[in-house]
């Protein structure tokens, strides 16, 4: 839930206005508790072999996956914008010599 209302949040701080999503977020966010799941076993998919970058051997699952990010950002031609806001913290004190 808290990734979605950063997303919103994002949103509002880009466009000025809020998205229409948000109404289906505070529902959900009153409901959660009765529809929840135990937490399901992520998947490594953090690759791209035409690209040469292959994070699979990390087992961490999310820091592979921000560690495929940044090497995918490199080479993108879209990168991210942030409209306004700070660079992740992830991004700043992400170790990239000890991976």
């Amino acid at each position: 839930m808290a990734h979605a209302y950063g997303l919103s949040a994002v949103y509002t701080a880009a466009y000025g206005k809020v998205h229409a999503s948000l109404a289906v977020l505070d529902w959900a966010a009153d409901h959660i508790g009765r529809y929840s799941r135990p937490p399901m076993w992520w998947v490594n998919c953090a690759r791209r072999s035409d690209l040469g970058i292959s994070f699979v051997h990390l087992d961490d699952v999310q820091l592979a996956y921000r560690h495929y990010l940044v090497e995918r950002w490199a080479t993108d031609s879209r990168v991210p914008t942030w409209h306004g806001r700070n660079l992740p913290d992830w991004l700043l004190t992400l170790d990239k010599e000890n991976i």
